[in-house]
C-alpha cells in the first residue's frame, strides 16, 4: 500500500533567504550611497538655517533606496496579485511588474557606476604609489617654479593618469555584476518566499438563535 507523506514547507528557509536578500540590499545601498555623495555636485546646498544639506546627495540616495525596494520586495507582490485571479488585481500586478523593471534598471545604473567608480579609483591610487608619479609632480613643481621649461610626455601622461575623478566610466562587465547581484537579491526576497496559508473560517451562531436551530440549518444547507 502506498504512503501518504506529508512534506513540511522549508518555512525557517524562506525567512532566511528574505532576511539574507535584506541585507544583500543594504550592502549595494551602501555602495551606491557612496557613489552617489562622490559624485554628486557639492555646490546644489540647501541652507537650513545654518544647516547645510547637499540636495544631490539627499535625492540620489533616497532614489537609491526606493529603487533597491522595488527590486527587492516588489516582485513578491507582484506575484500575490497575479494569482489573485481578479482582473483588478491583474492590472495592478502588471504596475507593480513595471515599478520593479524601472527599480531594476535604476539600481544597476546606481550599483555599477559604483563598480566603476572603485575600479577607476584603485587604479588612480596605484599610478600615485607608482615613484615615478613622485618623480613627474616634482617635475610639474620646477616647471611652475621655473626650473625647467617644459614636462616631457612621460610625466604629462603619468600625471594626467593620476588625476582624480568626475565621473565613472561604466563598462560590460560593470554593468552585467551589478544586475547580476540584483537579480539575486531579488530572488532571494520573492523566488523563495513561500505563500501564507490562508486562515481557517469559523462559523458563528447568529445571535438569537439556539444552537439546535444552528445545527439544523447547517444540515440543511446544501453542499
Amino acid at each position: 500500500m502506498s504512503k501518504l507523506i506529508i512534506q513540511t514547507p522549508p518555512a525557517w528557509q524562506s525567512q532566511v533567504l528574505l532576511a539574507g536578500a535584506l541585507a544583500a540590499l543594504a550592502a549595494a545601498e551602501l555602495g551606491a550611497v557612496a557613489y552617489a555623495f562622490q559624485s554628486a555636485s557639492m555646490s546644489q546646498v540647501l541652507d537650513l538655517g545654518g544647516m547645510m544639506v547637499p540636495t544631490d546627495v539627499v535625492l540620489k540616495t533616497a532614489m537609491s533606496i526606493a529603487a533597491g525596494l522595488c527590486v527587492a520586495l516588489g516582485p513578491v507582490i507582484a506575484a500575490h496579485l497575479w494569482r489573485s485571479g481578479r482582473k483588478g488585481l491583474r492590472r495592478q500586478a502588471y504596475l507593480a511588474i513595471a515599478a520593479a523593471l524601472v527599480g531594476l534598471c535604476v539600481s544597476t545604473s546606481n550599483l555599477s557606476g559604483y563598480f566603476a567608480w572603485t575600479r577607476s579609483q584603485r587604479e588612480v591610487e596605484t599610478i600615485r604609489a607608482n615613484p615615478l608619479y613622485a618623480v613627474a609632480a616634482a617635475n610639474a613643481a620646477k616647471v611652475v617654479s621655473g626650473e625647467i621649461s617644459y614636462l616631457i610626455g612621460a610625466d604629462r601622461e603619468l600625471l594626467a593618469a593620476g588625476q582624480g575623478l568626475s565621473a565613472a566610466d561604466r563598462n560590460g562587465g560593470d554593468v552585467g555584476r551589478a544586475l547580476f547581484i540584483l537579480v539575486l537579491i531579488s530572488g532571494m526576497g520573492s523566488a523563495y518566499r513561500l505563500p501564507t496559508r490562508p486562515k481557517k473560517v469559523v462559523k458563528r451562531p447568529r445571535r438569537g438563535r439556539s444552537s439546535s436551530e444552528n445545527v439544523m440549518d447547517l444540515r440543511a444547507s446544501p453542499r
